[in-house]
């Protein structure tokens, strides 16, 4: 596996550049590409959680994937800085599917939280020239900016200085359960936990009945316990939250790698 560290810039960062990681895995033989996924984990936008980093993108390695983690711009940026990063990651990606022998048909976007939101946003309002993702994996995203929203997460997005009608506007924007376009969003697989305390799960609701509406392909699980930010849910992502290691809901990785490859596979017949 090669590991490389990239600066990814765009207008309008106000504390540098973020950071994209690889891991490049090995080719086997001459002219095999593999699938990509690129990785956005959670933090409400005011900071990034590294449990939802390199061990998720070491789970996808585990299936065969090059990673990538996009440690996006969190306050004090505001919407759309983190967007436009997704967008300019994705193309560097693409750039380079040769030298790394990425497969750019299927590259995918896996979100937590608030990273789940960020993913779902780029999606629905890329422009017609960024790239498609080939799907979303969201992890107990934020979704909705209504009444069962996260707030502080819309709080570090949009941060100060909006006019009233100004942060109105953003916040239906930005409550992505409202803006669902299936010729933009790809195929959905979303998962979530009855009792996230956190993120409430109304949001993973209101998306799948906004997907359904829309002709978006969706596989959703619900598990009946389980706290926010669980990540793949074992010891080794949860950094010594003994909360966080649950047998219960570690199967998600395996409902997952069912989904991946029947999406894989559909696309490549």
């Amino acid at each position: 596996m090669q590991v490389q560290s990239i600066q990814v810039t765009v207008d309008g960062q106000k504390a540098g550049s973020a950071e994209l990681c690889a891991y490049i895995e090995d080719c086997l033989f001459e002219g095999e590409y593999k699938p990509a996924v690129l990785i956005l984990g959670g933090g409400a936008y005011a900071r990034y959680s590294p449990r939802e980093g390199e061990p998720v993108a070491m789970m996808y390695a585990s299936l065969g994937f090059h990673a990538f983690v996009l440690k996006y711009s969190v306050v004090p940026n505001v919407y759309p800085v983190a967007m436009n990063e997704v967008g300019k990651a994705l193309s560097i990606i693409r750039e380079h599917s040769e030298d790394w022998h990425v497969d750019s048909e299927h590259l995918f976007i896996s979100g937590f939280s608030s990273g789940g939101h960020l993913a779902l946003c780029y999606a629905e309002h890329r422009s017609s020239e960024q790239p498609k993702p080939a799907g979303l994996i969201l992890s107990y995203p934020v979704i909705s900016s209504g009444e069962f929203s996260h707030k502080p997460s819309f709080e570090h997005l949009l941060g100060t200085g909006w006019t009233d009608s100004e942060r109105k506007r953003l916040l239906d924007e930005l409550s992505l359960e409202n803006h669902v376009d299936g010729k933009k969003v790809p195929p959905v697989f979303l998962w979530t936990t009855w009792t996230d305390q956190i993120v409430s799960v109304e949001n993973a609701l209101m998306l799948a009945q906004a997907l359904k509406r829309e002709g978006v392909n969706t596989e959703l699980h619900i598990f009946r316990k389980g706290p926010h930010s669980l990540s793949l849910a074992t010891k080794y992502s949860s950094a010594g939250a003994h909360e966080k290691n649950d047998s219960y809901v570690q199967v998600w990785t395996s409902l997952l790698k069912n989904w991946l490859f029947s999406i894989i596979d559909e696309k490549t017949l």
